[in-house]
């Protein structure tokens, strides 16, 4: 038996955060050297490559090198393996090392690979992925152990190396945040069952659907694009029905990336950063993503050199890097080279 008490939620959380904070100023360093030696063009290309192989080189200069991180070494917490006896072996180090560092983009490579050659509905892939690591996270808040996804699979844990930092009295809020974390992820499921379960009703929900969309010539566009008939065809100068106006939601643009948010801040952050990385003034441009606070989605905008927006847009997913991935191709669609 370990003489070493498992640590709980609140220092493995800490120890997380400190290092995401290191390897993101890593990133930076590494960023700022790629898109000298690469060019900007290149440089957007491959910035997700560029950032997991910063975070790559941090884990092996600590984790892989038999070091604590400069989280774990912040908050007195040491690896060991599953059972808290022995330290991870060198093949566990390795295969973390690489999970943690490429296995965001390894996941979103391959489902993009297996929706193209496979015709699979990319939707239910995406969330089959979120709800997994919805999953993963309410298990930490509860039972503790594994923060990150890597080192739930590689079996690396956590001990502390000095018991009397140990804080069970936070760690009780953690389970309690679990509990509402399950309850809000059964709901959730039961809810998208239902609307499985409605998508296949047949005939009676193409009649639900006409009683729907039947109101204006919108609703019937849908209705005819899915194959089922209208019951009658309005005008064409008809308006849009009052139930459908009311179902409208317009989600405001995030303020911390809004255009109009301390637009002298802005313009002096972009003839800052923008005159660094780009020589000819008629070309500057830099993008933003913001993730929404009470939803899976992200607010994406162009903005130029003057703190205007450019062009903006909404992007559905969990993941920070399909986000960025959005705002790139958000800004090459601006056409402004």
């Amino acid at each position: 038996m370990s003489r070493f008490k498992p640590a709980l939620q609140p220092e493995i959380l800490r120890a997380h955060q400190k290092d995401e904070q290191h390897i993101a100023s890593l990133q930076r360093d590494v960023s700022e050297i790629a898109r000298a030696l690469l060019g900007m063009r290149r440089w957007i290309r491959w910035r997700l490559e560029v950032d997991a192989f910063a975070s790559f080189v941090y884990y092996c200069a600590t984790t892989l090198s038999g070091y604590q991180t400069l989280g774990e070494e912040y908050v007195h917490i040491l690896q060991l393996g599953r059972t808290l006896k022995t330290v991870p072996t060198l093949a566990q180090r390795i295969t973390f090392v690489v999970l943690q560092s490429f296995g965001g983009n390894l996941i979103s490579r391959t489902l993009k690979l297996v929706k193209k050659r496979r015709n699979v509905d990319g939707e239910a892939l995406n969330t089959l992925v979120t709800r997994a690591l919805q999953v993963h996270v309410i298990l930490f808040y509860l039972f503790g152990g594994y923060y990150s996804p890597a080192k739930r699979l590689t079996g690396i844990r956590y001990v502390l190396i000095r018991n009397w930092l140990s804080t069970p009295d936070v760690a009780r809020y953690y389970k309690v945040l679990g509990w509402l974390s399950l309850i809000e992820f059964g709901v959730s499921l039961q809810s998208a069952v239902k609307s499985l379960k409605a998508s296949d009703t047949g005939d009676s929900g193409h009649a639900e659907s006409s009683s729907k969309y039947n109101c204006c010539m919108a609703g019937n566009e849908i209705l005819l694009e899915a194959g089922i008939q209208p019951l009658f065809m309005p005008p064409e100068k008809s308006q849009l029905c009052k139930n459908a106006t009311q179902a409208i939601t317009v989600d405001p643009i995030p303020r911390n990336i809004h255009p109009t948010h301390n637009e002298g801040r802005r313009k002096a952050r972009a003839k800052a950063i923008l005159a660094k990385i780009m020589r000819n003034e008629t070309q500057v441009l830099f993008v933003d993503a913001a993730r929404y606070w009470n939803r899976g989605a992200y607010a994406v905008s162009v903005v130029d050199a003057h703190g205007s927006l450019v062009n903006a847009a909404t992007v559905v997913t969990n993941f920070t890097h399909e986000a960025e991935e959005m705002a790139i191709a958000t800004y090459k669609e601006a056409d402004l080279k």
